[in-house]
């Protein structure tokens, strides 16, 4: 016959330090879970926020790509209008300084110069116009692109954190577990002879 051991004689010491271990070990995992439950809402939040400013970043950058390129386009128009302005005016100079000039050609020719001079002060507007945009489009680009660096930071500083509050959660079932498993070790060895 195997031999029955008596229980160790601090049994009801050994017992209550095991209680003890188990209710620290729910009182650690119930506050990991609380803490996964009001932190996740809050992170959730900051990327939510990180999203939104680089959703509105990107709307200013859209929009001043969008008047740029209109801006461009008008810009090429009047630099066609002005060309062909020139090219009158050189026409009109020419005809002039023919054979059979037409009668009015101080008039005509004062005409297509105002035309050139109006032409080519609208087209340099248009180029410092287009010039100014571009200057939009990069600081815009350039604010998107910290709007963007955010919210990723946002979504990696999200992933971390969670990863490290599931950590801290499975370590205290880890520590629960070993608790539990401890008490039932102390209760079979404190358990009274059969």
């Amino acid at each position: 016959t195997a031999a029955v051991l008596d229980p160790p004689s601090d049994c009801p010491t050994l017992m209550k330090n095991a209680k003890a271990a188990i209710a620290t070990a729910d009182a650690n995992l119930a506050a990991a879970n609380n803490d996964m439950e009001t932190t996740v809402p809050q992170l959730e939040a900051q990327v939510a926020a990180a999203q939104q400013a680089e959703d509105q970043a990107n709307s200013q950058y859209t929009a001043s790509l969008a008047t740029f390129n209109s801006d461009t386009n008008k810009q090429n128009a009047d630099n066609a209008t002005l060309t062909n302005a020139q090219a009158n005016l050189t026409n009109i100079q020419k005809e002039c300084a023919g054979p059979a000039p037409p009668p009015d050609c101080s008039d005509l020719i004062s005409q297509a110069q105002q035309t050139v001079s109006d032409d080519t002060s609208t087209f340099q507007t248009d180029q410092e116009q287009v010039a100014e945009d571009a200057q939009t489009v990069q600081s815009t680009q350039e604010f998107l692109n910290e709007k963007i660096a955010a919210y990723n930071a946002a979504v990696t500083n999200k992933a971390d954190k969670v990863a490290s509050l599931q950590a801290a959660i499975d370590a205290a079932v880890k520590a629960k577990d070993d608790a539990v498993a401890n008490y039932n070790k102390i209760a079979a060895e404190c358990a009274p002879p059969v």
